[in-house]
């Protein structure tokens, strides 16, 4: 994804530390948001997914490592807040008896339409190479986390009121 010398000397564990600070970062950020009302989560999810997003169109186009590096820190941050944002409500207010099934349902929800994107994005990379097709990437989600964010909040202001 990113020329220079990090593209001509890959490394793998470096690969797999960023991977793992990605992983971190997503939990670290669901105890930072405990205190948070839900919508003020959903709201930082949407802005971190977006601002890694950002970060991933600058790291293809400028070939700057630390670009991605930033993108997977920062997709980190949105993951963990969505997922604080969906399974606190499960929570607070699904009995003991059915939160197993409010679970699966909100990994359904998340989990299904997270294949077939990237899964596109490695034909469409075939097709038009790694520029464009991760430019399109980025682009659909940059455009879908506020998209979601937003129907999230409305969802979290309704149950409020």
């Amino acid at each position: 994804m990113v020329a220079g010398p990090a593209a001509r000397n890959p490394q793998p564990l470096r690969a797999g530390g960023v991977a793992c600070a990605m992983f971190f970062t997503a939990v670290d950020v669901q105890f930072a948001a405990r205190k948070w009302p839900v919508a003020r989560v959903f709201a930082a999810s949407a802005l971190a997914t977006i601002l890694s997003m950002i970060c991933v169109v600058l790291a293809i186009h400028a070939s700057l490592v630390s670009a991605l590096i930033a993108s997977a820190l920062l997709d980190g941050t949105g993951h963990g807040f969505g997922q604080s944002g969906g399974l606190t409500p499960i929570g607070l207010h699904v009995p003991d008896t059915h939160r197993a099934k409010a679970n699966a349902v909100i990994s359904i929800g998340g989990y299904i339409p997270a294949g077939p994107l990237p899964v596109a994005t490695g034909y469409l990379i075939d097709r038009v190479g790694l520029a464009s097709a991760g430019t399109s990437f980025a682009l659909m989600l940059a455009v879908t986390a506020p998209v979601g964010g937003t129907l999230a909040l409305r969802r979290a202001e309704q149950h409020d009121a």
